[in-house]
């Protein structure tokens, strides 16, 4: 029997299951939540949390794909065009919300490591769109750049999360951009320009 899609009624139900999921992840690292622990804190039985997902591992991943910050590059590309990395960075980061906060959390040392390789594959396809460009076509010298430019940017976030939120990333942020950013974001241009062109 077909599982009831969420549009049919479970979305309240599966709503209260990732509402408790956040109330508990904070302070319960993702080794340690279970299926259990989440219904009991959202006051549901474990048959409506299968009705709702097939997995604990479901609800994880799609957790993880409402945060994975695919809209970060844009910004930063129109930006660094415009001369003024910060106000964009700061209002982009303001219309993030909570989910901000949740990346951190995730990518931080209580979350699970294959999520990070995740936000960093979205993140250097989003940056390489950005630029015009196509992750296929990059060579390994501009891959490794890409590499080193999101490990960064999620280094931070996961500091942050580890750090239980308290750091201020636009502070983090304003001291590596300008030095990062902007040099790393105008070589990519160039390479990811070259190597539309064949060259």
């Amino acid at each position: 029997m077909a599982r009831p899609s969420k549009e049919s009624g479970l979305a309240p139900a599966a709503e209260r299951i990732k509402a408790a999921f956040w109330e508990l992840f904070p302070a319960v690292p993702l080794a340690e939540l279970s299926v259990q622990r989440i219904t009991s804190r959202a006051g549901l039985n474990r048959s409506t949390f299968y009705r709702c997902f097939t997995s604990l591992g479901e609800l994880i991943e799609e957790i993880e794909d409402e945060v994975i910050p695919v809209h970060v590059p844009g910004v930063v590309v129109a930006a660094l065009d415009a001369g003024d990395l910060m106000a964009p960075l700061r209002d982009s980061m303001d219309a993030y919300g909570e989910n901000f906060d949740r990346l951190c959390l995730l990518l931080s040392q209580r979350g699970d490591p294959g999520f990070m390789r995740r936000v960093k594959d979205a993140m250097i396809e989003a940056w390489v769109h950005a630029l015009g460009g196509e992750v296929a076509d990059l060579d390994d010298a501009t891959r490794t750049v890409m590499e080193f430019l999101v490990s960064g940017a999620t280094g931070t976030f996961a500091y942050r999360g580890e750090r239980g939120l308290d750091v201020d990333t636009l502070d983090v942020i304003k001291a590596w951009a300008p030095l990062i950013a902007a040099p790393v974001v105008t070589r990519l241009r160039e390479r990811i320009g070259e190597e539309r062109r064949g060259g």
